[in-house]
């Protein structure tokens, strides 16, 4: 046990109020709701990376599909509505990059955010714990103080009861 545990154990912290106790609590619900936002945003992305990856597999799937059958029938109108087809799925996919970039940084900042923020309660309990360790030290000034008068009281009554016990012998 280390010098500030033995002292705390001597000492009653019921009495001790922490007076940025109630901004505390309201920067760990800010907490919460960023770990929720970010669980949110997490979901988010891996469904549009998904979908990327979705419309990746139809695009390969179309694309030798129509490579298979401009060799085996060739006809330039379906050839033309197969490349037509190509563009949009690559657009969509183009879309749906950023759409994934967009969400990523989103992300980003939101774990930038929560980063911020568990360092600002880390410093709060830091500092909790530096005024509960003030606290502590004030208390047990206060309990030395009350033990040396009860002590110099003592003294004084006792000082009377030893004088008459040396003078009777």
């Amino acid at each position: 046990m280390s010098k500030d545990q033995i002292q705390s154990a001597q000492v009653d912290i019921r009495g001790f109020t922490y007076a940025l106790a109630p901004y505390m609590r309201k920067q760990e619900w800010q907490l919460e709701l960023l770990e929720n936002r970010l669980a949110q945003s997490q979901k988010a992305l891996d469904a549009a990376r998904m979908e990327r990856e979705r419309l990746d597999g139809v695009f390969n799937e179309q694309l030798s599909h129509l490579q298979v059958q401009s060799h085996s029938r060739p006809n330039p109108q379906m050839h033309g509505r197969g490349i037509a087809y190509l563009a949009d799925l690559r657009s969509r996919m183009a879309s749906q990059d950023e759409e994934v970039a967009k969400l990523r940084a989103q992300r980003d900042e939101l774990q930038a955010q929560l980063v911020a923020q568990t360092r600002a309660i880390d410093g709060l309990i830091e500092h909790r714990a530096s005024a509960l360790k003030e606290f502590v030290e004030e208390e047990t000034r206060k309990q030395a103080a009350e033990a040396d008068r009860d002590w110099i009281g003592r003294s004084f009554v006792r000082a009377p009861q030893q004088a008459q016990w040396e003078g009777g012998l």
